[in-house]
């Protein structure tokens, strides 16, 4: 009895073992499907993320590259030129009919022409983007982003245009001496004045009829006026007579401030053009030297053009550059570049007669009479050939403009 007993329930363990390694088997079939299932959906989902981190990204992308022409006023013409199938032009180069060209400067939509009766936008395919007369006198032109300021020296009449209309006009009391705009549309105009005193200056918004800022002087005549990177303060520069001789001054502002808050005056000096370097340091050129001041009005450098006579200028990004024509007037001379540390960067000669000269990121471009040159942040100078009539060169993009008698010309840069 024992023995069967024994028998049976080994028997029945024997068939429970079977029993458990059946459902054990089937188990481990029923789970490795579901292991697949939660991998695939694992990974889906890691699909999925990754993809819309894809589309984000493409998005900021697109609207940082974008985002001056996704405001309001731009967003339309952006839509009808890319519907278009973008900008139409003739490419250059683009004939000049019926009108003078007097300055010519790049912007950010294309290149800026004022004319003796308009000003007209050209884009990079030589196309007419617009053309508004402007009926002044004696037309002066600056230009920062998209902005294009437009006056009448020695009139009363101020325009500020963008690409897509004419933003705002003002009728002045005073004669218009100098002006400047910024990167957000506010600008500054200095004329002489009515009101007893011999000079002023006001600073307009974008909006508002109001000047922001006013200055009054009884004995400075203003030569030029900059806007500071972050519209919050203004240098001018301007003479005086004093004991019969020439006296010349700096004057930095602040708009929340009536009086300067730095200043500096030299003898013997004429102090003409002035402009900030993005750090806010202070660039000022003059008859016959360049200065370089910080945000304190302190001066930091002084370089002399020993003798020489200033041809040309211009206060770039991280520099000012001058052509000083050779001692007794013969052709050739010397390019003197000062960085906006007020450290003179290089000396570099040049042939020929000087012509006209811009600024190309930190570099310099500049015509003279027997060639184009490409002057790098070394001082080395790379040669192209010079165009017979041009008269005014400016930078668009990685091409080189040239304004001829009758034409505007496309080459390339040394």
């Amino acid at each position: 009895m024992a023995t069967k007993y024994d028998s049976g329930s080994k028997r029945r363990r024997h068939l429970d073992n079977g029993e458990n390694d059946s459902h054990s088997d089937a188990a481990e079939l029923s789970v490795v499907p579901g292991r697949h299932r939660r991998r695939r959906r694992t990974i889906l989902r890691v699909l999925f993320r990754l993809v819309i981190t894809a589309v984000v990204v493409s998005a900021g992308l697109f609207v940082y590259v974008n985002w001056d022409r996704l405001e309001p006023e731009y967003l339309l013409v952006w839509i009808n030129e890319k519907l278009a199938g973008g900008e139409s032009g003739d490419g250059f180069p683009f004939e000049i009919t019926g009108s003078s060209v007097i300055n010519m400067q790049s912007t950010r939509d294309g290149l800026a022409l004022l004319t003796n009766n308009s000003l007209v936008l050209l884009n990079s395919k030589g196309g007419e983007v617009f053309r508004r007369s402007h009926g002044f006198s004696k037309p002066i032109m600056r230009s920062n982003g998209k902005y294009i300021l437009i006056a009448d020296s020695g009139g009363n009449r101020i325009r500020l245009e963008t690409r897509v209309s004419t933003v705002r006009e003002l009728n002045l009391e005073n004669r218009i001496t100098s002006v400047d705009v910024g990167s957000s549309g506010s600008f500054a105009v200095a004329t002489d004045s009515a009101r007893g005193y011999t000079s002023e200056v006001a600073v307009y918004k974008l909006r508002g009829e109001e000047p922001i800022f006013r200055w009054y002087d009884s004995s400075l005549i203003i030569l030029d006026v900059a806007i500071s990177p972050n519209e919050d303060s203004l240098a001018v520069v301007g003479v005086t007579a004093e004991g019969g001789a020439m006296k010349s001054f700096l004057k930095i502002f602040e708009f929340n401030k009536k009086d300067p808050v730095a200043q500096y005056s030299q003898d013997g000096l004429m102090l003409f053009k002035v402009g900030f370097f993005p750090g806010g340091t202070i660039a000022a050129v003059g008859d016959s030297a360049v200065w370089v001041f910080n945000k304190s009005g302190t001066i930091q450098q002084k370089h002399s053009f020993n003798d020489r006579k200033i041809a040309g200028y211009v206060i770039g990004d991280s520099a000012v550059s001058v052509a000083l024509s050779n001692y007794g007037g013969s052709d050739g001379g010397t390019v003197m570049t000062v960085n906006s540390s007020g450290d003179k960067a290089y000396e570099a000669d040049f042939e020929g007669t000087f012509r006209s000269m811009d600024s190309y990121g930190s570099q310099v471009v500049m015509l003279t009479s027997e060639h184009m040159y490409r002057i790098d942040i070394k001082g080395e100078s790379h040669l192209g050939e010079a165009v017979k009539d041009g008269r005014i060169i400016s930078t668009m993009g990685r091409k080189l403009m040239v304004l001829g008698l009758t034409s505007i010309a496309e080459s390339e840069l040394p």
